[in-house]
């Protein structure tokens, strides 16, 4: 188990129901490990198995059990900062939120929905590529990016998904929320009248966007602030394909774009690296091994290394039994060889009886 290789752990705040640990593990300099209380669920442990292999945009799952009274699932550390700390243009804002869809992509092929999208659960990481954590699959999420039928109880699905998409965008283009600090039954009331929200308005209030950015964000409102799923786009391939075309109707050339984007990269870069000189400047906890584990482990490998000198000895012996057989073959062959020559070199028996032989029988009468 590689849980039991954890060699530190520094505890990091992350809410109530769960415990988040940096943890320093043999196989990589660091990993994420996660406890609580309850079991997973089955579309936990599906979704858990299904990310035992490299998906773009999503965290690879090392493992999940349970150890002692908690369940904890071990990922990679993903070397990003959080969508809440930073700051976006428009146009850095659709490029990012253009990589959020092609990880949504990603998890609708392996079967699921993330539920709880929120900017503090996409980290964009150092290539600036956003990576998708915390998937809600059973609870409601961030509630101001619920949408009104996931307060019904319904499941989260790609159209769910969609709407929240539209919450964080406007996020992260104001650095606030359409409705700020209210209540759960207010998010409720706001989230299922949403189509009397007027974003556009709501941004030209704010001062900070012109006319044709407005423009070219008015679709992408149109197909994700909607009360009913079906009046929302399609799906994700749609949202995408908006999104392109509003980056098109920005007017801002690819080189533009890509100079604005990698100016916005290197802050990302420093925010990050802060960020995990913080982490490594908290407290660490050494974990300590537990004996018996540490005898079995010992034991393990003495029986290894017994089995490998065993068989080697075998191996050794079986060479040498081989050597000698051969050996003992050759001498007798190459004795057979010489007896043959000698044989050879002997003077030949003509066939004739010899005068002295005849003489010497006796006469007949």
């Amino acid at each position: 188990m590689l849980i039991d290789r954890v060699k530190s752990v520094r505890t990091l705040p992350k809410g109530a129901s769960e415990t988040l640990l940096f943890a320093d593990l043999f196989k990589h300099p660091y990993c994420s490990l996660k406890f609580q209380k309850d079991d997973f669920s089955g579309i936990e442990k599906s979704l858990f198995l299904a990310l035992k292999k490299k998906t773009k945009g999503l965290p690879y799952v090392e493992e999940f059990g349970i150890r002692g009274k908690s369940h904890y699932v071990l990922t990679e550390w993903v070397h990003g900062v959080n969508a809440s700390k930073l700051e976006f243009s428009i146009p850095i804002a659709l490029q990012v939120l253009r990589g959020v869809v092609t990880a949504l992509i990603s998890l609708r092929k392996l079967g699921f929905s993330h539920g709880d999208l929120s900017p503090a659960n996409v980290l964009v990481a150092s290539t600036g590529e956003p990576v998708l954590i915390d998937m809600c699959l059973n609870g409601l999420g961030a509630v101001p990016y619920a949408a009104p039928e996931r307060f019904e109880g319904r499941m989260a699905s790609e159209k769910s998904d969609i709407y929240a998409l539209g919450i964080l965008l406007y996020r992260m283009i104001t650095g606030k929320l359409p409705l700020e600090n209210a209540d759960y039954a207010a998010q409720e009331e706001f989230a299922c009248n949403i189509d009397s929200f007027e974003a556009s308005k709501s941004l030209l209030s704010l001062g900070t966007l012109d006319y044709s950015e407005l423009f070219a964000l008015e679709s992408i409102w149109k197909g994700t602030l909607c009360a009913d799923p079906e009046d929302r786009f399609e799906d994700l391939e749609e949202l995408d394909e908006n999104l392109e075309i509003a980056l098109g109707k920005l007017s801002i050339s690819a080189i533009d774009l890509q100079i604005k984007f990698e100016s916005w990269l290197d802050l990302v870069r420093q925010k990050i690296d802060a960020e995990e000189k913080s982490i490594l400047a908290l407290p660490e906890q050494k974990i300590k091994e537990n004996p018996f584990k540490k005898r079995a482990r010992i034991a393990v490998c003495l029986t290894i290394w017994f089995i490998a000198l065993v068989a080697f000895i075998a191996i050794a012996l079986s060479a040498n039994e081989r050597s000698s057989v051969a050996e003992t073959g050759s001498a007798m062959l190459k004795k057979s060889r010489s007896e043959l020559v000698n044989d050879r070199n002997a003077p030949l028996d003509s066939g004739k009886i010899s005068k002295e032989t005849l003489e010497g029988l006796p006469k007949p009468e």
